[in-house]
């Protein structure tokens, strides 16, 4: 098959490697989520009493607050066996990649034609984002002086700002991802800036803040990734790409 005219890695092994890093993406979710289960509460994470235990890993436990493991705060012989459990559903992913790829590369160039055609950067827009920004920035600034010693602003945190990380980067199509990307990095930034003052605040050290972010923002980000590829795969099996030789 012709190389398809794309400034992003369409071949054979671009694909089965994304697939690869998609399992691993995967795991580290599953990894995460494991937290609530090995420790059995989500309480620790907002300042209230610690819990008897506290443990990640899957299947085997990589870390736990009150073990060492020959003299290490981590399992690495566990953490290796879950690399190479990630490597299970990585090969398959990459297999699924390969199979579709006609399908996803025609995705691809669809989605490099919009950016071509969306709008370039202007005074009007620059504008617009400065507004968008300072918002975010001022709810921020009244939340965090209102509700900084609240549980209630670090929960939305930890449970909330993926979904409107998300919500962000669905933005109008006219909007190129690079200006995308940089609201993104910018209220993510804030987010977490808020987020370890508001742990402060309540007594939470700043590692605790930063661990309760990954434990919840990782399986979320990444399911949602997940489930936007099943929709991808989806629509290239209704829609199936024409092959060429």
């Amino acid at each position: 098959m012709n190389p398809m005219p794309s400034k992003i890695g369409t071949s054979v092994a671009h694909w089965f490697t994304r697939g690869v890093m998609g399992g691993f993406l995967l795991m580290a979710a599953v990894n995460a989520v494991s937290y609530f289960f090995r420790t059995g509460g989500f309480g620790t994470l907002l300042g209230y009493e610690p819990m008897p235990t506290e443990a990640i890993g899957f299947p085997m436990e990589i870390w736990n607050e009150t073990k060492t493991y020959r003299g290490f705060i981590v399992d690495y012989r566990a953490m290796l066996i879950n690399v190479g459990v990630a490597l299970l559903p990585g090969i398959l992913f990459g297999i699924i990649g390969v199979w579709f790829r006609n399908g996803f590369n025609q995705h691809i160039l669809e989605f490099e034609q919009k950016e071509a055609k969306s709008k370039p950067p202007s005074l009007q827009f620059s504008t617009k984002t400065l507004l968008i920004i300072t918002t975010v920035v001022a709810f921020a600034v009244a939340a965090l002086s209102t509700w900084r010693e609240s549980r209630i602003t670090l929960a939305a945190i930890y449970l909330l700002s993926p979904a409107v990380l998300i919500g962000l980067a669905m933005l109008p199509e006219s909007i190129r991802w690079y200006w995308r990307a940089l609201l993104l990095i910018i209220v993510a930034k804030a987010t977490i800036g808020i987020g370890i003052a508001s742990g402060l605040s309540l007594g939470i050290p700043f590692e605790k803040v930063m661990f309760g972010i990954f434990v919840c923002w990782v399986p979320q980000s990444v399911f949602a990734a997940f489930l936007i590829t099943v929709w991808l795969i989806v629509q290239t099996v209704w829609n199936p790409a024409p092959t060429s030789d």
